[in-house]
């Protein structure tokens, strides 16, 4: 009995009726709050974690930036100097003609041709081979002989200059290509005309006797006759004539 009183005492106490009125999802919650609370932290660390994230890349993304500004700048000092795609006046320059010298060479010539040139200047009075259609033989070897005699103690050279017959060195240079060249190897006079040779380019000749071109007029003791085309000169015995 005493059992059965406490227990209708308990449910008409204000408290266990107040108890009763809880409603029980929230008994529930309580027993599982240790879940709720793992979930709320998971939950603060993702938002966390996005935060970080975001931060990172907009950190990455102004350091890039600022990367790209830099690079920029320099290379804008690097060509502030230049200016492309920008006309320029240039002015016309009056320059005064200089002269160069010539090379070693080409002064070589032009010497050797105007010494030739002041030569030909020089001696205006070049002598021309003797014709020998307006002079005869006869008179030629007369003239030639009677020189001979008069200058027989004089020298070799005046004995050419008092000859009726220029010297082919003294002759114009136009007549001097016509002679070709040769070797001067042999000379022998005699007093019979008839024995008289000479040794030009190896070969023996005597006189009235030709060789490309040239003919053996005379054979005297200091000096040889020739003549091309009628035309005569003389040649100092022994001397060869390289065509100059």
């Amino acid at each position: 009995m005493s059992s059965l009183l406490k227990a209708l005492k308990q449910q008409q106490s204000p408290l266990v009726s107040q108890r009763s009125d809880i409603d029980p999802a929230l008994l529930s919650s309580d027993t599982h709050k240790p879940w709720g609370r793992v979930l709320l932290w998971a939950i603060m660390v993702v938002i966390i974690l996005l935060l970080i994230a975001t931060s990172v890349m907009q950190w990455r993304s102004s350091t890039l930036a600022q990367n790209n500004i830099a690079t920029t700048e320099a290379t804008a000092e690097r060509y502030s100097d230049y200016q492309l795609g920008s006309t320029l006046a240039v002015e016309a320059l009056e320059w005064e003609a200089s002269v160069q010298p010539a090379s070693t060479e080409a002064r070589v010539i032009n010497e050797a041709d105007s010494s030739e040139s002041q030569a030909i200047v020089r001696q205006p009075s070049q002598r021309e081979p003797l014709d020998l259609n307006q002079v005869s033989p006869e008179l030629l070897a007369k003239f030639e002989q009677a020189i001979a005699d008069s200058d027989y103690d004089n020298t070799n050279s005046a004995a050419q200059t008092s000859s009726l017959v220029p010297p082919l060195n003294e002759l114009e240079q136009t007549f001097k290509r016509q002679v070709p060249q040769f070797s001067y190897d042999g000379h022998m006079y005699v007093s019979d005309a008839q024995q008289r040779w000479v040794e030009l380019n190896k070969q023996r000749f005597y006189v009235g006797e030709q060789f490309a071109g040239v003919r053996i007029e005379r054979i005297e003791p200091q000096q040889l006759v020739l003549s091309v085309d009628g035309k005569a000169f003389s040649v100092e015995a022994l001397q060869d004539w390289n065509g100059q």
